[in-house]
C-alpha cells in the first residue's frame, strides 16, 4: 500500500487559530482583487499562484497571518496544501526564534540554571527541544 500519508487536517478558511504570538485571519476577495493585490510586491507578502491564475495570497504582519483567497481557491489541492503547511511552519519558526529565547531566559532568572543559551532551529520530527551536557538548550 505505502503511498503519501493524507495530514490529518486541511489548512481551509474552516481553520482557526489564535495565540498571542500568531492569529490565522481568513478573508475571501474577488479573483479580480487577489490578482490586483497579488502584483504589488510587499514584504511578508506570499503568493500561490498555478500556471492559470493567482490563487492565494499570505501576507504576515503585526502576529497576524491574513490568508487571502477567492471563491474557487481549491484548498482540496495538495501543492496549495503542501505550500500553506511550509509557509506556516516558516512563520512558526520565524515567531519561535524572536519569542523563545526571551521566555528561556525569563525562566533561568526564576530557576536559576546557568547554562550556555538557547538556540532556536529545525529539530528532527516529533522533537520539541533538548538540553545538553553544558546546559544549552535547543527548541
Amino acid at each position: 500500500m505505502g503511498g503519501i500519508k493524507e495530514p490529518t487536517f486541511k489548512i481551509n478558511p474552516r481553520f482557526r487559530l489564535t495565540t498571542k504570538h500568531l492569529s490565522v485571519v481568513w478573508h475571501r476577495v474577488d479573483k479580480f482583487t487577489l490578482e490586483c493585490e497579488a502584483a504589488l510586491t510587499i514584504p511578508d507578502r506570499f503568493v500561490y499562484q498555478d500556471k492559470n491564475s493567482v490563487e492565494l495570497q499570505v501576507q504576515y504582519h503585526d502576529d497576524i497571518l491574513d490568508m487571502i483567497y477567492h471563491g474557487s481557491t481549491d484548498f482540496e489541492n495538495r501543492k496549495i496544501q503542501k505550500w500553506l503547511r511550509e509557509l506556516m511552519s516558516e512563520t512558526i519558526l520565524r515567531i519561535a526564534k524572536v519569542v523563545l529565547p526571551g521566555r528561556v531566559k525569563y525562566w533561568e532568572n526564576i530557576k536559576g540554571p546557568h547554562g550556555s543559551g538557547v538556540t532556536v532551529k529545525r529539530l528532527r520530527k516529533n522533537v520539541l527541544g533538548y538540553c545538553t551536557f553544558n546546559n544549552h538548550i535547543a527548541l
